[in-house]
């Protein structure tokens, strides 16, 4: 069974696993590879299909390297993750990647949604409403974060232009103004 136009398969299709289904006959049906829907669709086991799951059927014409502008990288979204988890696998600043991704939701992402990462830029200075800080050595964001008692998220979105790696002993961050005095 097919559908047609389901958000949560962008630039592929819809197919829901029927009885008797493997990865391999339902790539030679739809004329791609069993290594394109495990990597469209990164949350099934190959080797336990569930029938009535929803899985997403690449189109042979939307290829990952046709998904995103040249010198982008393109990848799947893994089951569990969240916004601040691509930010920090991927290194990459919360602005650099909302401009590279502007569908991508960042609080309701689904397993197997294609995203783009762009290539590395300089950082420009804080947004307003925060406050200079100095990472003090041996903290991590993960440290920062839960020091001022916000999430990993949001210091990466008042800090929209540095990538999670920044994040290091000496580097000048914003933070929200009356964070450090709690």
């Amino acid at each position: 069974m097919e559908q047609q136009g389901a958000n949560v398969c962008q630039g592929s299709r819809l197919y829901i696993i029927q009885e008797g289904d493997t990865v391999s006959g339902i790539a030679a049906r739809f004329g791609v590879t069993t290594a394109q829907i495990l990597e469209r669709n990164p949350y099934i086991d190959p080797q336990n299909l569930v029938i009535n799951q929803p899985i997403c059927i690449p189109n042979g014409e939307a290829s990952c390297s046709r998904f995103c502008p040249a010198g982008y990288a393109c990848a799947s979204v893994r089951y569990g993750q969240t916004y601040a988890d691509l930010l920090i696998e991927n290194d990459i600043s919360y602005r650099d990647f909302r401009e590279a991704n502007p569908r991508l939701s960042p609080t309701g992402l689904l397993p197997g949604q294609r995203y783009c990462v762009p290539p590395k830029q300089a950082a420009p200075s804080c947004p307003s409403g925060t406050t200079r800080f100095t990472i003090p050595e041996g903290q991590t964001l993960s440290d920062l974060a839960n020091n001022l008692r916000i999430t990993q998220g949001r210091l990466l979105r008042l800090n929209e232009t540095l990538a999670p790696s920044e994040f290091t002993a000496g580097r000048e961050i914003c933070v929200p103004v009356g964070s450090l005095a709690r």
